[in-house]
């Protein structure tokens, strides 16, 4: 996509605010006993490319823990908590606009003075984690709307496509200054359109809605899609664009039409059987995607396997592209989350970002969550009920993985 700016590459790091060492993001950093013990400053020269967009926001997809932002210096974004699931950071500063360049910084607190109340905190006494930028980094632009969130979801009964998409404004726009137009209040009117594409880049069916409020569902027909299995893995690109009269601002996610249904959690559906024939893998810090496809992801598809479970965390996202593009069904596990100290908040927080990855991406068929979580189950069941059975996932071992 034209607004994404891509942010891999070489960074500078360092402590107490010094950035002097070369370091390659995403990818460890330094020492583990040092970037587990201190807090690591990361910085990198941003040249904004020209454009009509008033708004950017960084993407972190994996940057553990409770990562900051700062400008040219200047602090304009605390997360607050995380970095074991992704999070955004606005960045509202006068310095972010087109053609501008600036010195971005991010902030990572080493994980022993991470609160046990935070949902990211590790627990295990014997744990050494070190603090890093574990998956991508991308500047997003955009304008007045900030698009929080896409949830497809696939109703496969009358074979149509619902689209909730979460939104806000921002206060006002920051470029340029004073504004062109008048920002309008949250509650005015946005265009939203939403359009599922071809992988190939060709449209396959679009809608536009007005509407006025925070939370708004649109519904796409998937007479012309094809199903992804995988024997078949045909996915699509799933693009909202939310306009309030100040400039479009527009996101995009992986769709596919899966035969696994809607699984999350603790549900596992199928609108016909599957067998699952799979390995499961710990946390791996695989960066490289053709390393994990010629060591994973080949060996299991020639010995017949289907699924693979990536156990006790997240595993990078491009890690979940790779699977959606062979066929390989996937099952995630609520990613280190347990801490018995954490606060329902800060969990269904984390949870939120970590279901929101999970359901845009065809691969995903189950997701099993920290047992325990009742109250926080019950604190954000409605908001993905539709993703959801009701039933147990708990299947025995043999039917899962062979």
């Amino acid at each position: 996509m034209d607004n994404i700016i891509r942010l891999n590459g070489q960074w500078f790091y360092g402590y107490r605010s010094k950035c002097d060492q070369p370091v390659a993001v995403p990818g460890m950093i330094g020492e583990p006993d040092e970037s587990a013990k201190e807090t690591i400053w990361l910085k990198k020269h941003i040249c904004m490319p020209e454009g009509d967009y008033t708004r950017a926001s960084l993407l972190l997809k994996g940057a553990r823990f409770r990562p900051k932002v700062y400008i040219d210096g200047a602090g304009v974004s605390e997360r607050g908590e995380g970095g074991m699931t992704p999070t955004w950071h606005l960045l509202d500063s006068r310095d972010v606009r087109p053609g501008s360049e600036f010195d971005l910084q991010v902030v990572l607190i080493a994980h022993k003075h991470n609160p046990e109340l935070d949902a990211s905190y590790i627990s295990d006494p014997e744990a050494n984690i070190a603090s890093c930028i574990w998956d991508d980094v991308e500047i997003w632009t955009h304008n007045n709307v900030i698009i929080e969130s896409i949830r497809p979801f696939t109703d496969h009964k009358r074979s149509i496509l619902s689209v909730e998409v979460r939104a806000q404004l921002a206060s006002l726009p920051i470029w340029p200054w004073p504004p062109r137009k008048p920002t309008p209040e949250i509650g005015a009117q946005c265009r939203l359109t939403a359009t599922l594409y071809e992988n190939n880049g060709g449209m396959l069916i679009s809608r536009t809605v007005n509407t006025d409020q925070k939370i708004t569902s649109v519904e796409l027909p998937l007479t012309l899609c094809k199903t992804w299995t995988p024997d078949s893995p045909t996915f699509y690109r799933l693009s909202v664009s939310m306009d309030d009269g100040t400039g479009p601002s527009e996101r995009t996610i992986c769709y596919g039409y899966s035969p696994a249904g809607e699984t999350i959690l603790r549900s596992i559906t199928y609108t016909w059987p599957f067998w699952l024939r799979g390995d499961a893998k710990s946390y791996i810090d695989a960066y490289d995607v053709d390393i994990f496809w010629e060591k994973v992801i080949r060996p299991l598809k020639e010995a017949g396997g289907n699924t693979i479970f990536f156990d006790k965390a997240l595993p990078p996202e491009r890690l979940l592209d790779a699977c959606d593009k062979a066929g390989l069904f996937v099952g995630l596990e609520f990613p280190y989350f347990r801490s018995a100290h954490s606060i329902v908040p800060s969990q269904a927080a984390q949870w939120r970002w970590f279901l929101d990855l999970a359901i845009s991406h065809p691969c995903v068929c189950f997701v099993e969550p920290w047992e325990g979580d009742d109250e926080l189950l019950t604190e954000i069941r409605s908001e993905y009920s539709r993703f959801s059975s009701g039933r147990s996932a708990k299947l025995r071992a043999q039917e899962v993985f062979i």
